[in-house]
Parts: structure tokens; C-alpha cells; sequence
């Protein structure tokens, strides 16, 4: 599973991914993290196909079950496009078989 916090005002703000993988007893382990400043969403979104390797260029794909995105990324900003569109248009072809689906959910810490 993949969480993504993408922020809308780019001036200074910061975009995180987090890499999760749930292990057979249940555990839920963060394998890999990538935060970028003043990043497009389409750029961000190739820079975690990229650096979590889900086309499978160093060894076997990773499945990706579930995208979770702040609610507020699936607001209409204005230009068409909301930002978990925008995630979804570079994810979902990076496999063939993309079984992920985005998910509205708040992030808290």
C-alpha cells in the first residue's frame, strides 16, 4: 500500500510518499519513503513509480493494493484535473495488471 500526502500550495510546501507492505503475521512495515519539495503531482507520481520500482526494472513488480490521498486531493483545483487524478493517470500504467484503487481517507499523526 502506498500513502500520499500532496500538498496545493507549491511555494514551500512538501510531498510525501510512504511504501507500506503487510507481512504474513499481520504486521504493517514502512519499506520506503520519498519526500520532494515544489513537485508537480505528475512528477511526483513518476518519482514513485520510479524510486518504489513498480515496474519491476530491479526484480518482480510490487503489488499495489490501495492508494490512500488526503480528501482534499480529490477536489477540483480548478484546472480539470484533481491531484488523485493526476496520481492515478502515471500509477495505473505502470502495471499492467493495477489493482490499486485511491482512497479518500484523512492522514493524522
Amino acid at each position: 500500500m502506498v500513502g500520499l500526502v500532496f500538498p496545493f500550495d507549491r511555494r514551500g510546501s512538501w510531498a510525501a510518499a510512504h511504501l507500506h507492505v503487510c507481512l504474513q503475521d499481520g504486521r504493517i512495515v514502512t519499506v520506503g519513503e520519498i519526500v520532494l519539495q515544489h513537485t508537480s503531482a505528475y512528477d511526483f507520481a513518476h518519482e514513485i513509480v520510479r524510486r518504489f520500482d513498480l515496474n519491476g526494472i530491479l526484480g518482480p513488480r510490487r503489488n499495489i493494493v490501495v492508494v490512500y490521498l488526503d480528501p482534499a486531493n480529490f477536489k477540483n483545483i480548478g484546472d480539470g484535473h484533481t491531484i488523485a487524478d493526476q496520481v492515478n493517470e502515471v500509477l495505473a500504467p505502470s502495471k499492467p495488471n493495477f489493482s490499486a484503487r485511491l482512497v479518500a481517507r484523512s492522514i493524522s499523526c
